[in-house]
């Protein structure tokens, strides 16, 4: 439950309003340890959910922050295996792995990878959102990879 949150439910709902009419949203939910943030992306998700968007979950993990791409594979994975995607999305999927010769972010073959895996998600997120809202909530930015 959610005590004195209108305000923020309010946006919310206007966030989803506003997705569901084709505008791109960005909500922020700030807060520490303790405040509510995840139960209000709880309700964002509950909420667009119920409208029909898509909603793509994941969260930093502290032990996962070196793991390229960590959170971004936690929000396409699913979709790949419930194989409810357009074919020439399934025969596009490159690995989302770390390249064993990354020399760091400005590593050449890292570079490359690093642009394939971005390339693919444009055209894979391109391509469901024009379908239906699309909404990613992530939870515990602070805990993100920096390839996500």
């Amino acid at each position: 439950m959610l005590l004195e949150r209108e305000q923020e439910l309010a946006v919310l709902n206007e966030a989803v309003a506003e997705a569901r009419a084709g505008a791109g949203v960005l909500v922020v939910v700030e807060g520490g340890t303790g405040t509510g943030t995840t139960a209000l992306l709880n309700r964002l998700a509950e909420r667009a959910t119920a409208t029909g968007a898509l909603v793509l979950r994941s969260g930093g993990i502290p032990a996962e922050r070196s793991v390229p791409f960590g959170v971004l594979r936690r929000l396409v994975l699913p979709l790949v295996a419930e194989r409810d995607l357009p074919a020439p999305l399934l025969t596009a999927v490159p690995p989302i792995a770390a390249d064993p010769d990354h020399a760091g972010p400005y590593g050449e073959a890292g570079a490359v990878v690093r642009a394939d895996t971005l390339h693919w998600l444009h055209i894979l997120f391109a391509g469901l959102s024009a379908e239906r809202s699309v909404v990613l909530a992530v939870d515990d930015l602070g805990w993100v990879d920096d390839d996500s």
